[in-house]
């Protein structure tokens, strides 16, 4: 089919689409290589021009058995890595490697390479829909066409419920279009304050479903190593944890499976985007009690304390608009260690970035051809991402959707979801992201998107005609891990191990005394490391899975 549509479209083909994918045709007539990725970001395309020589994998550890690739590390991939979590397209790991973005295209031909992006989304306010009715009665209307077209398989189907909104919804509608019990599968947690099964169970009781439940335990000591082998790059998101006990769990029972993706980016659900309306308050606060209110206090509160998660979000957020923090990729939720990487990071390792970059700079610029833009090749620099700016939206909720959806969505989000599930053979298809859906989300008015103080509005009301009201007015809740605890309990010695060892202290990044105080002042509860220790344990087995010669698989 994909070649047929060559055939008669050329590159317009990519418009017929829909769905996910990741595909190269060689062109035998016009001796060019053609490939792209989906519009979303939801498949992989990695990629290295080697003097005259083109190398693509949907995996990077496929790249690497070429002899002639180097593992050269870029310094700014690993600031990136300590700062948003995860590597963002077009750089990699890797000096000599690039990740081809989410809804971009790629011709090489004669030792060139030329990009092009062929779908963004625009927020623009629909001329179609009239009322609040009509938005929702669009909304239900191409979430039910968008879940059918997903139901069609030839190999047993399920789908992710974790008792929010975004995935109940999608069951109650494979559900309303389905003639057999839809299976579904949850992940659940002994700690207090994680679990959402029993809203599950109440999805499952409404919808009939034919329901299994996995009870995830502190062993990721024994479960790690693995995860970060099918990540590719260094990946901090520890959520990757119960995605793959999940699949894993369901791959037993099916082969392809639904999930509730998308919903947050789309319909506005993150929390920031209400801390960023209550910013605007925050602001009439005198600017020197504002700067001794947000970090430091935040800082000095106690791990669970009441309104330590938003005073320390209100900090960056003025942290942002005043420039300290200074962004080379557009603005990205929750920037993981951002201040505090400095402090922990090694002077060595500050030298070493400043010494590469203009190398770095160099060598991006010999590999890679400018795009339709015109903008620059080099991927470190903000002026790469001219196109990216000129497109953002003016209204600033959208413009935090437009950057969750462009940017976090397929840097993270689809990362953890596609390594994981392809981890065990799992295939995963998320109804919210069909893109027919994307673009009419993007047309709901900001004051739809969010209304009486809670977002996912005109998703909410919609998901009323499924959903009780238990589900609609739960308190939102991310699907996190207890790493807190884990760390002060059965993963302290692993962590100990590992991050005090001589080889990791040999590697240079990181400030070993810093190290050791984090450990263990996260063993004493005086504050809440789990996010830089698992960040850190995370970049230690990569190197040891990808750069040491003793360990390393590939």
């Amino acid at each position: 089919t994909l070649l047929q549509s060559y055939v008669v479209y050329g590159e317009k083909m990519l418009q017929k689409l829909n769905g996910m994918f990741a595909f190269a045709i060689w062109d035998t007539q016009e001796q060019i290589l053609f490939a792209a990725r989906d519009r979303l970001g939801k498949k992989p395309f990695y990629y290295a021009n080697l003097a005259g020589t083109f190398i693509f994998a949907s995996e990077l550890k496929s790249l690497l058995a070429h002899p002639e690739l180097s593992r050269d590390i870029a310094p700014e991939a690993v600031n990136a890595y300590f700062s948003f979590g995860y590597i963002p397209s077009p750089i990699t790991i890797f000096k000599h490697v690039n990740k081809l973005r989410s809804g971009h295209s790629l011709i090489y031909k004669n030792g060139n390479i030329h990009l092009n992006c062929y779908w963004d989304v625009h927020y623009q306010v629909s001329t179609e829909c009239k009322t609040e009715n009509d938005y929702v009665d669009k909304l239900d209307e191409l979430l039910t066409a968008s879940v059918k077209r997903r139901l069609i398989s030839e190999v047993p189907l399920g789908a992710f419920l974790s008792g929010g909104i975004d995935s109940s919804t999608v069951v109650g509608t494979m559900a309303k279009v389905s003639s057999a019990p839809v299976k579904t599968f949850t992940i659940d947690f002994t700690e207090k304050g994680y679990s959402e099964a029993e809203q599950a169970r109440e999805i499952s009781r409404i919808f009939n479903t034919e329901h299994h439940e996995f009870t995830v335990k502190p062993d990721a000591a024994a479960l790690l190593d693995h995860l970060v082998w099918h990540c590719d790059e260094p990946f901090a998101d520890s959520s990757t944890l119960p995605t793959y006990y999940v699949s894993k769990m369901a791959r037993e029972k099916v082969t392809v499976i639904l999930s509730g993706d998308g919903g947050d980016e789309l319909f506005a659900g993150y929390r920031h985007y209400a801390e960023q309306e209550k910013f605007s308050a925050y602001k009439k606060i005198p600017l020197w009690l504002r700067q001794s209110l947000g970090g430091p206090l935040s800082r000095m509160l106690p791990m669970n304390a009441p309104g330590k998660y938003f005073l320390k979000a209100l900090s960056e957020i003025e942290a942002r608009e005043a420039g300290e923090v200074i962004e080379q990729f557009p603005p990205i939720k929750d920037l993981l260690l951002n201040r505090e990487w400095r402090e922990i990071h090694s002077i060595n390792f500050d030298r070493n970035l400043s010494n590469n970059s203009s190398e770095n700079t160099n060598s991006a610029s010999n590999q890679k051809s400018p795009g339709h833009s015109g903008s620059s090749t080099d991927p470190l620099e903000p002026k790469d991402f001219v196109q990216y700016w000129s497109n953002r939206p003016q209204n600033p909720m959208s413009r935090r959707q437009y950057d969750d959806t462009k940017i976090y969505l397929p840097e993270d989000i689809l990362v953890k979801v596609d390594r994981m599930s392809m981890a065990v053979s799992l295939e995963t298809r998320a109804p919210l992201l069909d893109y027919t859906l994307v673009e009419f989300a993007a047309s709901i008015p900001p004051e739809l998107q969010r209304k009486d103080g809670k977002g996912k509005y005109i998703l909410r009301k919609m998901a009323a005609r499924l959903l009780p009201e238990s589900i609609l007015n739960k308190p939102k809740q991310g699907f996190a891990i207890p790493r807190d605890q884990w760390f002060k309990a059965e993963l302290k010695d692993y962590a100990f191990d590992l991050l005090t060892s001589e080889r990791c202290r040999k590697r240079g990044y990181t400030n070993s005394k810093m190290v050791t105080r984090i450990l263990n002042e996260q063993l004493r509860g005086k504050r809440d490391y789990s996010l830089w220790i698992w960040s850190l344990l995370v970049f230690e087995l990569w190197h040891r899975n990808y750069i040491d010669a003793d360990t390393r698989k590939v």
